[in-house]
């Protein structure tokens, strides 16, 4: 005769337990990441995490300078393709530049 494994019985008192726990480290989680958005909220980590994307890398994107402005942002200053001349305002171009791709002959 064989007799039951005494392991693999579950107690009354017993049934359950595992949902529990994991409600348990559930909430302990979502408590860890709802304090985490509101420190990164009220300390402005956020604005300083994009800083670097909204202004430097866009810019760099768009104008091919990580300091360049076009017409909208006060004046082309750093452009690629602004002319020399005063527009709609800025320093008229001083310091823009232009981008010339030549051709090589015999190739």
């Amino acid at each position: 005769m064989v007799k039951p494994n005494r392991a693999a019985q579950v107690h009354k008192n017993e049934s359950g337990q595992a949902l529990t726990e994991y409600l348990l480290i559930l909430s302990v989680i979502v408590v860890a990441y709802v304090g985490m958005v509101r420190v990164i909220e009220n300390s402005g980590l956020q604005r300083q995490l994009l800083a670097p994307i909204t202004t430097s890398f866009a810019a760099a994107y768009q104008y091919g300078h990580t300091k360049g402005k076009g017409y909208d942002d006060g004046g082309p200053e750093n452009h690629p393709r602004a002319t020399a001349s005063r527009g709609r305002g800025g320093t008229g171009g001083a310091n823009n530049f232009r981008i010339f791709f030549n051709p090589r002959v015999g190739q």
